[in-house]
């Protein structure tokens, strides 16, 4: 993730979005005593779509907007996904 982009491995389970279509990104943030739980609501566009030579998909998006907005502290948004660093990463380089 960066300012203005986001790039996300794809799951092949998971239909491709087409080329320039909109698509809402929801980053759940770490709660915090000042700000309570929230998350992070990215309307995005479909940049570009890339095969990895190992397979792996690719979508880059570029974020339009962003907002925050509360969650309640007993709910988790979307599908609890495992923590980060338990995630296999796509690439050790960050540019």
């Amino acid at each position: 993730m960066s300012r203005d982009g986001i790039l996300l491995r794809w799951l092949d389970a998971v239909p491709l979005p087409e080329l320039g279509s909109p698509l809402t990104v929801e980053v759940a943030l770490p709660g915090s005593s000042e700000f309570g739980n929230r998350v992070m609501c990215c309307a995005t566009t479909v940049m570009r779509i890339t095969r990895r030579q190992d397979g792996c998909r690719s979508v880059g998006l570029h974020i339009d907007k962003v907002r925050f907005r509360a969650v309640p502290a007993n709910t988790v948004p979307g599908n609890a996904a495992p923590d980060l660093a338990s995630m296999k990463t796509l690439s050790d380089k960050v540019s």
